[in-house]
């Protein structure tokens, strides 16, 4: 499924996968911000999941930026897909 997600947390997400080379594969089109990826289910699962802890359970100052950018990942994946692994 191809969806719109912010570039940071993605990025961020792609540098601590196990599989990173899966994910930068999975970019369709940078538009500086924001990427739009192809990602199976459970691809979205993961990330979805991820951006989840980072948006509700960290609370360092230096990561408010990333912060930031988790919340606008679980808001974009949970805007443009109807149902997650």
């Amino acid at each position: 499924m191809e969806i719109k997600v912010p570039a940071r947390f993605y990025q961020d997400h792609t540098d601590r996968s196990n599989t990173p080379e899966l994910l930068v594969d999975a970019v369709i089109k940078d538009s500086g911000s924001y990427l739009f990826v192809e990602l199976n289910d459970d691809q979205i699962a993961n990330l979805l999941s991820d951006a989840e802890y980072y948006a509700d359970g960290v609370d360092y100052p230096e990561l408010r930026g990333l912060q930031k950018s988790a919340k606008a990942t679980v808001k974009a994946i949970n805007t443009q897909v109807k149902c997650v692994a």
